[in-house]
């Protein structure tokens, strides 16, 4: 937690009602590739709108057969104005990720070795990712120098990996070694700011006032994996243990090709939740036309807690932690001229 970085701005697909448009947008390639957006805003009438963004994305990886990667993305948001004073906005979010990855080459004498094979496994390997995110977002301005913002969002994400990585075994031979896990994470949060803007000592302030929760709860697991009798079994180190895996003779090794066996979604092993509470002050002081000198301070209060088992137990171990601690940061803009400004800043992060 902390402000360490620089700073942002970000422009979201929020809905407008000002005007209509739409555009689409096609893409091809070799190795593939193909990539098609669509991006639609409608007017409703002076105070509503809603937008709808669209997005698929697909490819092979180059050179790298059988790994590819695939996207298909979905943004609905929409926009309510009742009054110049209050704007509400609502969105929804939703990602699938699918990728058949290749996690690339190895080391040797401490030099990555040339023209790898492909260990990637075609009918076990995977990287799949699904996102479901909602936010809701309040803009009220209370009076001409008092604004108001609450933003609440609530998401889920799933997560679950497979991915297949080689390690010299002896002059001929190769272990082909897998690497695996599985997520699901929710998180929600919610944060209010309120800005004063103010003329002290002949400068212009805008305060900034904020308090902050955020709830994540992260589950963990691994697959259950059982490879199959063959005849490029072998038994290999893991995490878990020695377990069976797949060693190949690396001149006739063409991948993607060797493993068979069944994959299962296994239990959790690591159910932890994490809440922070956050209060932040910031000062964004305009000196002159040149010069824009911000400060502020935050401190978060936070507690965790963790129920894990260790490997080979029977029940889980709780483990918790709280603590709180304060950062800080300061800085300075310097507008050069209309098209260039110097950004300076010192921040901490704990």
């Amino acid at each position: 937690r902390g402000s360490t970085g620089a700073a942002i701005n970000m422009i979201t697909k929020k809905a407008s009602t000002e005007y209509d448009f739409g555009s689409i947008s096609l893409g091809a390639g070799t190795d593939e590739y193909g990539r098609a957006t669509l991006d639609a805003n409608k007017k409703l009438n002076d105070e509503f709108a809603v937008r709808l963004n669209l997005l698929g994305g697909w490819r092979d990886v180059p050179d790298r057969d059988p790994a590819d990667e695939e996207r298909l993305g979905a943004l609905i948001s929409g926009t309510y104005m009742p009054s110049e004073r209050l704007r509400l906005d609502a969105d929804f979010y939703h990602l699938t990720a699918n990728d058949l990855p290749d996690i690339g080459t190895y080391f040797v004498n401490g030099e990555p070795a040339e023209d790898t094979i492909v260990q990637a496994q075609e009918n076990r390997d995977r990287l799949e990712t699904e996102v479901n995110t909602g936010t809701f977002k309040i803009d009220y301005q209370l009076a001409d120098n008092w604004r108001l913002q609450n933003g609440t969002r609530y998401g889920e994400t799933e997560n679950g990996y497979i991915v297949t990585s080689i390690s010299q075994g002896g002059t001929a031979t190769a272990n082909l070694n897998v690497h695996q896990g599985w997520q699901e994470i929710s998180y929600f949060g919610n944060q209010l700011n309120l800005f004063h803007d103010r003329t002290l000592f002949n400068m212009d302030h805008t305060f900034m006032f904020g308090l902050e929760y955020v709830n994540e709860a992260v589950l963990n697991g691994v697959f259950d994996i059982t490879t199959d009798a063959s005849a490029n079994n072998c038994i290999v180190a893991g995490r878990g243990g020695p377990a069976p895996d797949i060693c190949v003779n690396q001149a006739d090794y063409r991948g993607n090709s060797h493993w068979t066996g069944s994959v299962v979604k296994g239990d959790w092993d690591s159910d932890y939740d994490l809440e922070t509470i956050s209060a932040v002050f910031m000062d964004t002081v305009h000196l002159n036309d040149i010069f824009t000198l911000f400060a502020g301070v935050r401190y978060d209060y936070f507690d965790y807690s963790n129920n894990a088992f260790g490997r080979g137990a029977a029940t889980p171990t709780l483990f918790s932690y709280d603590d709180g601690y304060w950062n800080y940061h300061a800085g300075l803009v310097m507008a050069a001229n209309d098209d260039l400004n110097f950004y300076f800043n010192f921040s901490t992060s704990t």
